[in-house]
This record gives C-alpha cells, structure tokens and sequence, in this order.
C-alpha cells in the first residue's frame, strides 16, 4: 500500500516536471506505479488536489456502522452508490458484495483502493440499474451525495402505481429498499432533507419503517460540510412502531447507542437512547431543544399550557396600516424571525411589522407584559428557537405550542418585582447622571448610592465567581489598606486573564479538529518556550486570539458552526462563551495591565493620595468587569471529583462545588457519562452528562482544615520544577514541585 509521504512524493514529482495535478492524472500515476491506497488517504488526496465531493464517510461514521454489523453475515449486500468502497469494505468477504460505480471515474478511483479486489462492480446509473435488477439484496448500505439534483422513479407499492418526484439521492433510497429482502436491511447516511420529503413518505406504501436514526453532529463531516447528517435503519415491518434515535459525537458513545438499539432500550441520557415518533421527528436539534425545554421547565416547576388557552387571537402584519397592526389593548408583538425580544408597543419594535405577529392576550389569564417578558426570557426564547421551520415561525405552529406559567398571582408579584429592578437602573441612571453634571455635589450623590446598598449587591456577585477568582476579591473587599487592595485587585486582574484563557483553550482543546485547524493562528510566533513563564501579557495575547476564533465561530451562520462550538464547552447555553470572549472582557484586561506595567515600571514613589488614584482607576475596571459578567457563572460549576458509582452506564459522582469565596466546598451529586479524574477540575454546565476538562494551570491544595485549602496559578517551568503562586493564601503564598501532567500539557499545545 502508498503512504501518504509516498503519494506526495509522487506529487512532488509531476510538480517537478511542470505539470497540473489533477486527482485523475494523481490516480493514473498510482496505478502505474503498482500502488495501492487507503480509504482515508485516498479521501484526503481528493480533498487536497480538487476539494471533491465526500468521497467516503469519515471515520467515526463508518466505525458507528462497522460496529452496528459485527458479528453479522448478510449473504448479498449492495452498495447503490460507490465510490471508494468504504463502507461495503465493513461487510464481512463470506458476503456477496455488489457496489454499483456511477462513471467511469469512480472505478477509477474504486480500482487503487486496497482491499476492493474481491469486491464486484457495475458501472451505470444505479437508478436504472435498480429499476431493471429483480435481485433482493440482505443489506443495502450506502452515503451518496448530498443534495443532488432532482429526478423521478416510477414506484409500485401493490397494486398502485405513481410517479415520486425528489432528489436523486433520496429517489435512490426509496428505490433500493424496493430490492430489500424480507429481512434484509438498509443503511442510508442522509441530510436532514430527508425526513419532510417525498421519498421517505412513500417508504411506509412500500412496507418500510424507519426503525433507528443516529445524528451526527454539524461538522462531523467536515472540510466537505457543516450540516447534520444521519445514519438511518430501514426495515420491513408489519405493524410500525416508535423510532429509536440517538446521537454519536465521539467514538465513546458508539457502543453505548448500540448497545441501546439493539435491545430497544432508553439510554440514561438523551444522546444514547430515546424514542421518537418517526412522521413527526424533524431533526435531532429540535429533540434537544425539547428535552431542555422540559428540563428548565421542571427546574422551575411549571406545567405546560397551550397558548391558544390564554389568547383571544393572533395577528399578521398588514400592508395596508401603517404600522403594520392595529393597536389593540393586552397585545404583545412577538418576532418570528432572529433574536429580537418581544415588545407590548408598536413604537418599540425594531424589525419590519412583516417579521412579527400580534398576539392578543385573554387578561384574565396572563398579560401582554408578562408574555412579552417570557418570550424574552431563557425558556421563551427556547420555545421559539422549537418552533422554528426554516428560520421562520409558522403561525401554525405557533399556535400548537405550549407555554410555561406560574399562577396569576406570581405573575403579578413577577411584574412588581421587575418594575422595582426598572426603577433601581432608572435611579442609577439618574443619580449617574447627577454626578457628571454636579461633580461638586458628590457627597450627595455618595449618600444617594448608599441607599441602593452597593455593598451587598457586590459580595452576592462575588459568590457567583469561581473560587479562584472569588477568593481573591473576599481579600480585597476585607482588605483596608489602600496600597493592599489594589494589589489584590491586580492579582485579580492578572488571574482573571490566566482563568479565562484557561477556560477558552480548554474548550478549544475539547475540539481536536478546531484546534487543529486553528492551531498556527492561536500560537502564531509562539515557540515551546513561550508558555513556560506565566505572564499577563502573554495569558491576554492567547486569550485574545482564541477568543475571536470562538466569535467567529458562534456568529458563523452555516449550520453546526454556533452548536459544534457550544458542544466543546460542553454547554446548551451561550452566555459563559459569550463573555469569556467579548471584546469588552479583554479590553478591561488590556487596561489593567496597561496600568500596571506603567505604574509598576514608570510610576516613581506612590504617596497616598496617588495610591487611592490608582485604586479608583482600577475599581473603575472591576465595574466595568462586574456588570460584562452578572449571573455569567448562573448554571455553571467548577468542580473537583471525590467519589462515584457506575450504574447502568451512568457515573453517578459526587463532587466539590468550588465556587464562591469559603474555603469549606459545597458537595453536590452530578451525573456524567465519563469517569472524570479525581485529579483534574472540570467546567460543569447543570444537566450537561459531560463536564469539560479543563487544562492543569491551576490547582487546589488540601490542608488539615479547610482554613487552609488553597488555590494555586501556574506562574513558571524552572529547572527544579514548576513554581504555583497563591493569591489568597499568605501562609503558603508560593511553591516548587516536579510535574510532568503540565509540562506536557504545554509541550502538547504548541
């Protein structure tokens, strides 16, 4: 067989000569030269030289299909659309195995493939082929293109005869498992097209049920595409019945999912086992989106209601007024495109009125003020996010929806308590502007403030932070000495920038593929050295640029860029991302080690008066900080494994909480689907079954009380070994120890 050094050396070669590579000219030379190739390396030889369509499947589809046929002997397999053979390579050689080659082209390509030589081929329209061919076949298995033009077949399903119209890939489906045997199976990788067309609604007429779908996730295909796909199971059935479904995003839920099919059992958490009903499933997100909408539903404790029960009507837009709607009384304005919130005036929305519906609330039942907050709020905006078709909202679906409702009364006590909130920022706002227009007035805007009780609002959002970070702040908030606090705010600042990178390149890492790819553009000018001092600047220059690659990849608009990266954070939530990459968040970092480099380097003597100067400049920054990261960290843990059991394929883990400023960690029980490592610390997102690993740069130390548990950064890689400073615990403010788990970490990332 050719490597792939072998291969382009052959490459390097025809370059040398002056010619144009093309992938034809690349296997002719192949042939010639007696060499066989890999699936793989031929798959990433057509990548490279034409950025061809998906020749073959990627690994983990076909080791999710190699394991869905172990053990299994099918005495005829077909492959209807080949071009590498790929998958009918799974099949065990006992079979009889048929793939059919479309052009000439791919028995070209099918020919230098190793182990393709006992396989046997047709050339021709597999259309045509199947349409003349009365041979019954025990497994069809097969990915053709996605999204290839249309075409029709003339289908009999008993006594009737019509005509289906649809895609050339779905028609070949449809047409294929018209040549099933009566046991036979068919394995289909498919686009999420599939599932409202033509084609899979004439699989029942034909005795046909959809007896299993496994999501890929969006970029599990990548370079070639972003979007979802699935392995589909089709069988011959008598009676239909539910549809398993499931979802594999790594090789570790592979046997998991199979284990669960094949017994028809539900699996301990949605990703292994649930079953659907298959003429209503539309993708596996909208499952999800389900699922979590029933789960903060029940954290909430609120019961489904259908909408229509508390609505008069709703209302599209008219071209004919001229604000689009009439303005009637208890109506909201609900967008049905995009992110928008939900408005109660005419005057506040900022869409076209052709991008809203008005809906009219009974007002016995709930208010238009109310709805609106709802459609706004984090379980609204997942319903809306269900109801979407096609990036729309349909009225009908709008109107089969259900919502989530406390009693009248709550509500009332809701809308009292948000007009008390309203009237605290309208008080900030005012008392705001009061000290820029009456700067020599501040002792009364001081006494003012006071009244909002600053001091509390401030400690409550210290115990929302990691305890890495809160730790650090309880010294400074305790601290009197002006000089002390704002070098504890520095010592803030600084692991602030070290802990918010952290937490990025460990999602960034979580991804292999994104890291990959990525890698020269996060450690540009970076060489094995760089990392082996902790720095400010250094923590802020990583951060930064993983920070952008994260925004583009949650504004990316192709499908499954926003959910791949929300999945390597192991979150369904965006707003820990969002901050831990907002321009904002290192705009405040960028400042504060600008100051303390120029302070620091240039400053001279600090008497007392610069001191509470350089304070307040700092303080400035934590504000700043502080209202960028309100309720950031709501759902969110850090965790430290203690103990657990494995039931069921389930671990069910006791962990310490660490979050907040006391040094006795809160215990709490979690579920996950990975042993996590007593050793490590993990990002854990409520409900998530799989905490992120983060990366070793910081560590907890035990002592003999819990006084003394301490948090430690990474600060440098010396000769005898690495140095970890503490920011909260003077006792042991510092220490050196040997640790190959984060030299290797480092030496791993660049």
């Amino acid at each position: 067989m050719g490597s792939i050094e072998e291969i382009w050396n052959l490459v390097d070669q025809l370059h040398g000569r002056g010619e144009r590579i093309t992938l034809q000219d690349l296997i002719r030379e192949v042939k010639s030269q007696g060499l066989f190739l890999s699936v793989d390396v031929l798959a990433e030889l057509a990548w490279r030289t034409e950025r061809s369509e998906i020749l073959v499947p990627p690994p983990l589809v076909r080791k999710t299909i190699s394991a869905l046929l172990k053990h299994k002997i099918y005495r005829k397999v077909l492959d209807p659309w080949d071009r590498l053979g790929g998958l009918i390579q799974l099949v065990s050689p006992e079979s009889t195995r048929l793939s059919i080659l479309y052009n000439s082209f791919y028995q070209e390509l099918f020919s230098v493939v190793e182990g393709n030589t006992d396989i046997s081929f047709v050339m021709g329209n597999p259309l045509e082929f199947l349409s003349k061919n009365d041979s019954h076949w025990d497994l069809i298995v097969s990915c053709p293109p996605f999204a290839m033009r249309r075409d029709k077949i003339i289908l009999q399903a008993g006594d009737s005869i019509e005509t289906v119209s649809d895609s050339m890939e779905l028609l070949l489906l449809l047409q294929a498992c018209t040549r099933l045997s009566a046991e036979g199976t068919a394995l289909f990788v498919v686009a999420s097209r599939f599932f409202g067309s033509n084609s899979f609604r004439h699989l029942s007429s034909i005795g046909i049920h959809l007896e299993a779908i496994v999501h890929f996730p969006p970029g599990t295909f990548a370079p070639y595409t972003d979007i979802s796909t699935y392995l589909i199971v089709l069988r011959q059935i008598d009676v239909p019945k539910m549809t398993f479904l499931a979802e594999i995003g790594s090789e570790d839920d592979i046997q998991p999912v199979i284990r669960n099919m094949t017994s028809s059992k539900q699996g301990r958490i949605l990703e292994h086992g649930t079953f659907v009903d298959p003429h209503s499933f539309r993708s596996f997100k909208a499952i999800q989106l389900a699922f979590d909408i029933n789960q903060l539903s029940r954290r909430m404790n609120l019961e489904p209601i259908p909408l229509t029960s508390i609505i008069k009507e709703i209302n599209q837009s008219n071209i004919k007024l001229e604000e689009g709607f009439e303005d009637l009384p208890d109506a909201l304005y609900l967008p049905i495109v995009g992110k928008s919130d939900a408005v109660t005036h005419l005057s506040d929305i900022r869409l076209k009125p052709r991008n809203y519906v008005q809906i009219v609330m009974k007002s016995e039942k709930t208010s238009a003020e109310y709805m609106a907050r709802f459609f706004s709020s984090e379980l609204g905006r997942l319903i809306r996010d269900y109801l979407l078709r096609g990036g729309t909202i349909p009225l009908s679906s709008l109107k089969e929806s259900e919502v989530y409702l406390p009693s009248v009364e709550t509500q009332i006590k809701m809308i009292n308590a948000q007009n008390e909130i309203t009237e605290l920022r309208a008080m900030l706002h005012t008392i705001e502007q009061q000290l820029w227009k009456k700067p020599n007035d501040v002792d009364n805007t001081l006494k003012s403030l006071k009244n909002i009780n600053r001091e509390t609002g401030f400690g409550v959002w210290v115990e929302t932070l990691p305890f890495p970070l809160a730790s650090i702040l309880w010294r400074y908030d305790a601290e009197s000495d002006v000089r002390m606090k704002k070098e504890h705010l520095f010592h803030f600042f600084e692991a602030m920038a070290q802990f918010n990178t952290m937490l990025l390149l460990s999602g960034l890492k979580s991804d292999s593929s994104l890291l990959v790819s990525q890698r020269e553009t996060v450690f540009a000018n970076f060489n094995k050295e760089s990392l082996y001092r902790s720095t400010f600047g250094t923590w802020i220059v990583l951060g930064e640029r993983i920070a952008k690659l994260i925004r583009t990849q949650m504004g990316n608009r192709a499908e499954g860029s926003r959910e791949s990266c929300l999945k390597a954070f192991r979150s369904s939530r965006p707003d820990l991302i969002d901050t831990l990459s907002s321009k904002k968040t290192f705009e405040v970092l960028k400042r504060t080690a600008d100051f303390r480099n120029k302070w620091k380097g240039h400053g001279g003597i600090e008497n007392g008066q610069e001191a509470q100067k350089r304070l307040s400049a700092l303080e400035t920054e934590l504000a700043v900080l502080r209202q960028l990261m309100i309720d950031t960290y709501e759902g969110y843990q850090i965790i430290r494994p203690e103990n657990g059991v494995l039931k069921s394929g389930i671990y069910h883990m006791q962990v310490s909480s660490l979050m907040g400023t006391r040094q006795i960690f809160k215990k709490i029980s979690i579920q996950t689907t990975l042993m996590p490592d007593s050793d490590k610390l993990y990002l854990y997102f409520e409900g998530n079954p799989e905490p992120l690993e983060l990366l070793p740069f910081i560590k907890f130390k035990s002592g003999p009380s819990s006084e003394e548990n301490a948090c430690y950064f990474y600060n440098s890689v010396e000769k005898s070994g690495v140095r970890w400073v503490s920011y909260h615990f003077d006792k042991e403010a510092e220490f050196l120890e040997a640790d190959a788990v984060l030299e290797q970490t480092l030496k791993s990332l660049i």
